[in-house]
């Protein structure tokens, strides 16, 4: 969001802290439909990330299923684009196996 690029950093228990000391960017970014010459910068960021997470599967592999089964009582697709940001590989891995599962049953 701030074109200041880094690693993927280990889970923590609130954005909140990650959100209140994001360092400000000195270009004005394109994304989506955000008006970004209205919105302060400290509050566009924190609302690209709830804006992503809102359209975010999580949780168990039943929640996940009626996650996806309600979004396609809501509009049609036939694909599914997942990426995942899990700092551990090994759990990343497993993630997209269970995903795999979900939609082979779906």
């Amino acid at each position: 969001m701030t074109n200041q690029r880094q690693p993927l950093q280990p889970p923590v228990e609130s954005d909140d802290h990650i959100l209140d000391h994001i360092p400000e960017t000195t270009e004005i970014p394109h994304f989506g439909p955000v008006n970004f010459q209205v919105t302060t910068i400290s509050h566009r960021e924190r609302m690209i990330v709830e804006r992503m997470q809102a359209i975010s599967f999580v949780g168990s592999p039943n929640t996940v299923r009626q996650q996806i089964t309600d979004l396609s009582h809501h509009i049609e697709f036939d694909e599914i684009m997942a990426q995942t940001l899990i700092y551990d590989e090994s759990k990343q891995h497993y993630s997209y196996e269970l995903l795999k599962e979900i939609v082979d049953t779906l």
